[in-house]
């Protein structure tokens, strides 16, 4: 169980410093629900702070200089055959 005053003071320091730069989380296996997907996931709530992002699905992110591959938590098999397809093409 996670302290009501604790989430609170998360929150606030998250919702401070999106405040000067923006934040990208991505789910990991412990912000999960179900094993097979990111459907349900602790980190929902934090997508309503303006200057963060929630990475549920595999992503590109393209910048000036380089190009990232974010992957989130997933023991999908059609996650991971998306995720083996992207490096085919």
């Amino acid at each position: 169980y996670l302290d009501i005053n604790i989430m609170n003071i998360a929150f606030d320091m998250i919702e401070r410093i999106a405040s000067y730069i923006d934040i990208i989380i991505i789910t990991g296996n412990h912000d999960i629900y179900k094993r097979y997907d990111n459907d349900i996931n602790s980190l929902k709530i934090l997508k309503h702070i303006a200057g963060v992002t929630v990475i549920e699905q595999t992503t590109i992110l393209k910048t000036k200089f380089n190009n990232f591959l974010l992957i989130p938590w997933s023991d999908s098999i059609n996650n991971k055959n998306i995720l083996l397809n992207s490096f085919s093409s």
